[in-house]
């Protein structure tokens, strides 16, 4: 069993599990902290590398299920959490760096981005060429590129992240076989 310790309000919104440069998989979690007094919708943004034709960059709005409620990232007790998309699942895309943009959004500008989301979802052709620049009442935080990695799926690597706090394991304690518990405190 695991004892959380109280761990002090983050003073700034953040990214946890990833930074520039890093290596990251098609589909996995981004993780981060926000401060106390967060009122605004955190959103985050996926854009892919530039195109050989030379058109202007597109920003990708990230949900956990685009056309099944359209909310920003899950927070919670100073923490918040979103699943992204890097990318297609295919071949060509490995390698390739895309920039991920973590904003926060007034309720006016969160609803901007359910309205195109939305417009995207009964699009019977699902062809949506993504916001050309932040609607107005969505502001950049944060902006990171990482390289697609040849993974699909990855569970969010914590081993870097500096979160705050201490964890403290009660039970088992050291020395003691799992098999001699029946039970964890």
């Amino acid at each position: 069993t695991a004892t959380p310790t109280p761990t002090a309000t983050p003073a700034a919104l953040t990214v946890l599990n990833l930074a520039d440069g890093d290596l990251a998989p098609y589909a996995s979690s981004l993780l981060g902290t926000y401060p106390e007094n967060q009122e605004e919708i955190i959103r985050v943004f996926v854009v892919p590398p530039p195109v050989a034709d030379g058109s202007p960059a597109r920003l990708y709005p990230q949900s956990y299920n685009h056309c099944e409620g359209n909310d920003g990232a899950a927070m919670q007790g100073g923490r918040w959490e979103q699943h992204i998309q890097v990318g297609l699942p295919i071949e060509k895309d490995v390698g390739q760096p895309f920039e991920i943009v973590v904003t926060t959004a007034t309720t006016e500008g969160d609803a901007a981005v359910v309205a195109e989301i939305q417009r995207w979802c009964d699009d019977p052709e699902k062809n949506w060429p993504g916001f050309a620049e932040l609607p107005s009442g969505v502001d950049e935080v944060e902006r990171i590129t990482v390289i697609r990695s040849d993974e699909i799926l990855r569970a969010p690597d914590l081993s870097g992240a500096q979160l705050p706090g201490a964890l403290r394991i009660t039970s088992p304690r050291d020395g003691r076989n799992i098999a001699e518990i029946g039970y964890y405190d």
